[in-house]
């Protein structure tokens, strides 16, 4: 797996699947569950339902992780500038 920014968009008539990576990933007209994405060797399953009156620019964005050899280590989750981290989220 690769790791990238995905963002689902609303179009205006569709909800857009994009990678910062892989480019269009997905296309659906509304709710969806458990749809691989993408289609062919799917990165993760989406269970979506869109609220009631979508509008067009609509966003939502997550961040998939690629695989790495440290599993079961506690993660940090940093914001802002690269250069400069200003703000971290720590669990408990």
């Amino acid at each position: 797996m690769v790791s990238q920014l995905v963002t689902i968009r609303y179009d205006g008539s569709d909800w857009v699947v994009e990678g910062s990576v892989g480019g269009t990933m997905d296309t659906f007209p509304g709710a969806v569950v458990d749809r691989p994405i993408p289609a062919g060797t799917p990165q993760f399953n989406l269970t979506f339902t869109p609220g009631a009156s979508p509008v067009a620019k609509d966003v939502l964005a997550f961040v998939l992780m690629g695989a790495s050899d440290d599993a079961d280590r506690q993660k940090r989750l940093l914001f802002g500038d690269s250069d400069r981290r200003s703000t971290e989220a720590n669990p408990g």
